[in-house]
């Protein structure tokens, strides 16, 4: 199974990350707050993105924080997105949280970027397996963002989706279930409000990410749940958004491949078969988008697991700089017994070994 499809962090919410706090003043205004003034400067970082040059991007950061043009907090923030684009997960992680260091005045563009910078840390931290460490940082913000005129309910919406799953990680099951169904009612509330596809996207995937945890936790009956809530979200998609069918493809092989290890779970082993069969029929399975390495292990169908697990340590390589033994246990001691229990010696004990 691809680590990426583990994980929270998504195109398109990636742009709209977000979490913050209120109550601040600001330790330097803005020399020009206007909207003519954030449209040049969003312009100019824009440019900027587009150049892939990391020195070239702090310089136009830089130049416009300097003549105050921007505030600290959006420097930093937009400092750590860079180094996010060019994975340089130390380099992002430091700047993210030194934009969070800052004060800011309520209802402006550094309470904004404030918030995004916030998300960000919490995101980075839950997808390197630092549970803790998220929510040290999730729980004290989340109120004030709420509150927040600055938060669309479709990026609270993200950060509880991670919450619940640093919750569920650390065993504390009544307070993720609490925090998945703020999660969702907050997504629900993003969806009926955007004439985009955006946000009923990003709900597909939280719910599939949600689904996935609380099977991986052995949550079953929560499980049930989601996949109920997964099942409406694509086939309300699918409705409004006709177009959009790839998309539709792909959340519904996720689906599939979840409810089958759900259903195998729970001792329904030809429905679960059925089900992973239904998978193998979807254009985003043959295209490698999906990945059903988890159901092949619990269904001891060994020789297809070593071919989902492939690719796993170029996708650790790609999120994290070096694995946390929480990754180790989770991605490559699957990918281990896969080749052990089929027979493939040589490459379990290259692996073993690397493990080690």
């Amino acid at each position: 199974m691809k680590l990426r499809s583990l994980f929270l962090i998504i195109i398109g919410v990636l742009l709209l990350s977000m979490a913050g706090c209120t109550g601040r003043s600001s330790s330097r205004e803005l020399t020009h707050e206007d909207s003519l003034h954030r449209r040049h400067n969003d312009t100019l970082i824009w440019m900027s993105y587009k150049t892939t040059n990391r020195d070239s991007f702090f310089t136009v950061v830089d130049s416009l924080e300097r003549i105050g043009d921007i505030g600290p907090i959006r420097a930093d923030y937009e400092r750590g997105y860079i180094c996010k684009q060019k994975n340089l997960k130390q380099l992002e992680e430091r700047y993210f949280h030194q934009a969070t260091t800052h004060q800011y005045s309520n209802d402006t563009e550094e309470e904004r970027f404030y918030y995004r910078a916030v998300f960000s840390i919490v995101n980075l931290l839950q997808v390197k397996h630092d549970y803790e460490g998220a929510l040290r940082v999730a729980i004290p913000n989340l109120p004030s963002m709420k509150a927040s005129a600055m938060v669309r309910p479709m990026e609270i919406g993200v950060v509880l989706g991670d919450v619940g799953i640093c919750q569920l990680k650390t065993m504390r099951y009544a307070e993720a279930q609490k925090s998945f169904e703020d999660s969702y009612r907050f997504f629900q509330l993003a969806i009926d409000r955007d004439t985009t596809c955006l946000s009923s996207t990003n709900a597909m995937i939280i719910a599939g990410n949600t689904l996935v945890f609380c099977i991986n936790e052995k949550q079953y009956d929560m499980a049930n749940q989601w996949i109920a809530r997964y099942d409406t979200l694509i086939a309300n998609h699918r409705k409004r958004f006709p177009a959009d069918s790839a998309v539709c493809d792909r959340q519904h092989a996720r689906l599939c491949a979840n409810l089958a290890r759900n259903l195998l779970a729970q001792g329904k082993k030809e429905e679960a078969d059925k089900v992973y069969h239904e998978v193998l029929n979807t254009k985003s399975y043959q295209q490698g988008l999906v990945k059903v390495g988890e159901y092949q292990m619990e269904a001891q169908r060994y020789a297809e697991a070593v071919k989902s697990y492939a690719g796993v340590e170029d996708d650790i390589r790609t999120h994290v700089a070096r694995p946390t033994l929480d990754i180790v246990q989770q991605y490559l001691f699957p990918k281990y017994r896969a080749n052990a229990y089929a027979g493939y010696k040589d490459s379990a004990l290259a692996l073993g070994l690397r493990i080690l």
